[in-house]
C-alpha cells in the first residue's frame, strides 16, 4: 500500500538483446518500426484495469496517433527513458498485476498479493 508501480522500472530497455522484436512504434507524430514496438498495448491494459480498480494515476501518456486496442484517451503510450506509467497504490493492501496473453488480446487483473 502507498507504492506507486513505475511500468519503465519493471519492464525495463527494449532491445533485440532483451528478445523484443521490431515492431511499429510512435515517433514525432510518424509511424516507425522499432524494437519494442506493441508494448504500449500491455500498459494501456494496465491502465484501464488501474482505473477499474480506482488506482491513483500519478502520470500516463495518450499516444500521438489512434490506437486500434484502446478507445480514445484510454490509451497509456510509454518509452524507456521517456513516458511511463505510473500507478499508486491507494488500496489498503498489497496488490500485483497479473498480465495474460491470449491468442489475440491481452487480459490484466489487479489482484490482493
Amino acid at each position: 500500500p502507498g507504492e506507486t508501480f513505475s511500468f519503465n522500472e519493471v519492464v525495463g530497455p527494449r532491445t533485440k538483446e532483451k528478445g523484443y522484436q521490431k515492431a511499429i512504434v510512435f515517433e514525432k507524430g510518424e509511424k516507425k518500426m522499432d524494437y519494442g514496438g506493441g508494448v504500449c498495448q500491455v500498459s494501456s491494459t494496465i491502465y484501464i484495469a488501474a482505473l477499474k480498480t480506482n488506482l491513483e494515476i500519478v502520470e500516463r501518456h495518450e499516444h500521438e496517433l489512434p490506437v486500434d486496442y484502446a478507445a480514445k484517451g484510454m490509451d497509456a503510450s510509454v518509452s524507456y527513458g521517456g513516458y511511463d506509467l505510473k500507478i499508486k497504490n491507494t488500496l489498503g493492501y498489497p496488490i500485483k498485476f497479473e498480465v495474460v496473453k491470449g491468442t489475440n488480446e491481452i487480459f490484466v487483473d489487479i489482484v490482493q498479493k
